[in-house]
């Protein structure tokens, strides 16, 4: 065998070495990311399940007559919260189709029950109407409703 050949040899292998370290690479990086939308969503969740506790406290022991101001304030810590998970998804932090299909009943329900409150018990009037107020909520609802996600 001749230096030559060992020398082609040799950058065949390395060639294949390389492309597989590369393939290893993409997947090792898909996962993480994977990883991390699943550790958002996590935490949106999490915190979503503390302020539901809390609301059933509210409405267990607070006359919304007497008390429409921790009402509001709940429903902001609420609404932000969503508007949180909103701008995730909305700008594909959050891509994963199972975790968004996941909130995607949700979502429309608690904008439906609670932000379009009738009585404006979670948000103000001006809040539901100012584009500029949870907008990214908003945005998300409408695709939502829409059908951008309608094959999850």
């Amino acid at each position: 065998m001749s230096v030559n050949n060992l020398v082609d040899d040799a950058q065949i292998i390395t060639g294949f070495a390389a492309a597989i370290a590369l393939i290893i690479t993409y997947f090792t990086f898909r996962n993480i990311r994977k990883s991390d939308e699943i550790k958002l969503a996590e935490s949106v969740f999490k915190d979503v399940r503390e302020l539901d506790a809390q609301h059933f406290k509210l409405l267990r022991d607070y006359q919304y007559e007497e008390h429409e101001d921790l009402y509001l304030d709940w429903g902001s810590s609420f609404f932000n919260t969503l508007e949180w998970l909103s701008f995730l998804v909305n700008r594909s932090k959050i891509k994963d189709e199972e975790t968004i299909k996941f909130f995607k009943p949700s979502v429309i329900d608690w904008y439906d029950t609670f932000f379009l409150d009738s009585n404006n018990r979670y948000v103000t009037k001006e809040e539901v109407e100012d584009s500029k107020q949870y907008e990214q909520l908003k945005k998300f609802y409408q695709n939502l409703k829409s059908g951008k996600f309608k094959d999850f």
